[in-house]
C-alpha cells in the first residue's frame, strides 16, 4: 500500500495508469484505498478478473476483519500481461464507480466511510502505477 500523504478527500476523481506484473490466476489483484485515516480504518476496492466474496470489491476495514460492501459482481477486471491499463475512479458521496480503459469495471452506493487519504497498491500481488492524479470534487 502506498498512500498519498495529501489531499484528504471525501469526494474524488483519481486517475492513473497501471500495470498487473503478478502471475495470471483468478485473483490476481491491484487496489485503490481511499477514506484511509489509519490502519484500522479504511475502505479500498480489489480489482481482480474473478468477482466472488473475497475478490473485486469494494471492501471495508473498520476496527475488524475486512468485509465486502456490495453483492458479487457479474465481471471482474482480466490484467492483461504486459499491458498497461488506464484506470480513473470517481467517488461521490456513497456510490464509487470505476472505469478501465474507459468501461466501467465496479460501481457501487456502499461507501461507509467520509474522508481520509488515498492510495494504490496490492492484496498479494504486485503492480506498477504511472501518470496519476488526484482531484477532489
Amino acid at each position: 500500500m502506498a498512500l498519498l500523504r495529501e489531499p484528504v478527500v471525501g469526494d474524488f476523481r483519481l486517475e492513473f495508469d497501471a500495470l498487473s506484473t503478478g502471475r495470471s490466476y483468478g485473483h490476481r489483484d491491484l487496489c485503490v484505498f481511499f477514506a484511509w485515516t489509519d490502519p484500522a480504518s479504511f475502505h479500498y476496492l480489489h480489482l481482480a478478473p474473478v468477482p466472488d466474496e473475497r475478490s473485486h470489491n469494494l471492501f471495508l476495514v473498520d476496527h475488524a476483519a475486512r468485509r465486502s460492501l456490495a453483492p458479487v459482481f457479474e465481471e471482474g477486471l482480466a490484467w492483461p500481461d504486459d499491458t498497461w491499463v488506464h484506470l480513473v475512479i470517481e467517488r461521490r458521496g456513497k456510490r464509487v464507480v470505476v472505469q478501465a480503459d474507459g468501461i466501467v469495471v465496479l460501481s457501487t452506493d456502499q461507501v461507509v466511510l467520509e474522508r481520509g487519504r488515498v492510495g494504490v497498491g496490492s492484496f498479494d500481488d504486485s503492480g506498477r502505477f504511472a501518470n496519476m492524479s488526484l482531484e477532489e470534487l
